[in-house]
């Protein structure tokens, strides 16, 4: 083992890109210690400082970020001398994939034909979101007592992971933007996945936390629909109009919190909290199956698939990890769900694998 006596035994593989891997492993420490974790290791001869400064910024962002639907960073290593990532481990699958499963199921005569998650499941899961996006824009650093104003840039089906358990929890901080110490450089280009970005970005306008709003209604709509609402063009009234096609038909209490979260104009959009309290509002008045019941129905069969077998990329099974590498950690009051009820990569390309979703998501 190594000097502190910790070692990573590798499982098997849960994602991998260009420049990085995330595995399964067991973490063993002293006296026959045991945990089931996820590592993201950036892959033999990727020497590109701003990928590795990037993995850096995001595992000392999630440090700080303390809610119970974004995933946990544990701490930054490295492992044979790569930068690593060791992360709570999630089982759980990912809303894109779900939404492919839902899509092919047959029409739901009940919802006049509509091939989504069910309206009260997407609520929730909409709820989850919006309590921890509220969470990295309002959550105060543990270091400074500055607000941390995290704008995740890229919220999106795929980057929601739901257990079986109906648990969410949102992944890949790899391109926040955010009030904390970092490594990289974010710059003011375009960042994002294109159908979910603002209008007001492809104008050169800054990301606030408005178009997280406006990437989660582009999310939920998709959810409840079944299909995908194309990404907004110069038109507002072209858009507009397409929004109140998808929106007809859908329950009165989430039409007019949908219309608004994807409004053109930013200032129009209701904030993370208001969000949270009225989705909040909407679950209690939604019919239909429960997160928790959809969630235990679809996840279980899609987790049933074995992981593929590690890649041969220089790292042994078992490998003694470097001594840690602190990152900041610490504790605000969250906004949680129950609180709310009582008041990528440049557009166009996929983020580099250095930062894909501390994943814990299975394929």
């Amino acid at each position: 083992m190594s000097g502190d006596g910790r070692e990573i035994e590798i499982l098997g593989v849960l994602g991998s890109g260009g420049f990085g891997t995330v595995y399964l492993a067991n973490l063993h420490g002293r006296d026959r210690f045991v945990r089931r974790v996820a590592v993201k290791v950036l892959k033999e001869g990727v020497d590109q400082p701003e990928i590795a400064a990037r993995q850096r910024d995001e595992a000392r962002l999630l440090g700080l970020l303390a809610h119970e639907c974004i995933v946990q960073v544990l701490e930054l290593t490295a492992i044979g001398g790569r930068p690593a990532v060791v992360m709570d481990y999630v089982q759980g699958v990912d809303l894109a994939r779900v939404l492919d499963v839902v899509a092919v199921q047959p029409a739901d005569p009940a919802r006049g034909g509509a091939r989504g998650i069910p309206v009260r499941a997407v609520l929730e899961a909409g709820r989850a979101v919006a309590s921890a996006l509220e969470a990295a824009w309002s959550g105060r650093s543990p270091v400074s007592g500055e607000a941390l104003q995290v704008v995740h840039r890229d919220i999106k089906p795929g980057n929601i992971l739901l257990t079986a358990g109906g648990a969410v929890k949102v992944l890949d901080f790899g391109i926040a933007r955010g009030n904390f110490l970092r490594d990289s450089r974010t710059g003011s280009g375009l960042w994002g996945t294109p159908r979910f970005m603002a209008p007001e970005l492809w104008q050169g306008a800054e990301a606030g936390p408005a178009v997280d709003t406006f990437a989660l209604g582009i999310t939920l709509l998709d959810l409840l629909a079944g299909g995908r609402l194309e990404r907004p063009t110069g038109n507002e009234r072209q858009f507009q109009e397409e929004v109140a096609r998808r929106l007809d038909g859908l329950p009165a209490e989430a039409r007019g919190l949908l219309a608004q979260m994807v409004d053109w104009n930013p200032d129009a959009r209701p904030t993370h909290a208001w969000a949270c309290a009225v989705l909040s509002r909407a679950v209690d008045q939604a019919a239909g199956e429960s997160l928790a019941g959809f969630a235990a129905r679809i996840v279980p069969g899609l987790l049933a698939r074995p992981l593929p077998p590690a890649p041969s990329d220089g790292l042994p099974p078992r490998i003694a990890l470097d001594p840690p590498r602190a990152a900041p950690t610490g504790a605000f009051t969250p906004v949680t769900a129950a609180d709310a009820r009582s008041g990528g990569a440049p557009a166009g390309s996929a983020p580099p694998a250095g930062f894909v979703s501390p994943a814990v998501r299975l394929p």
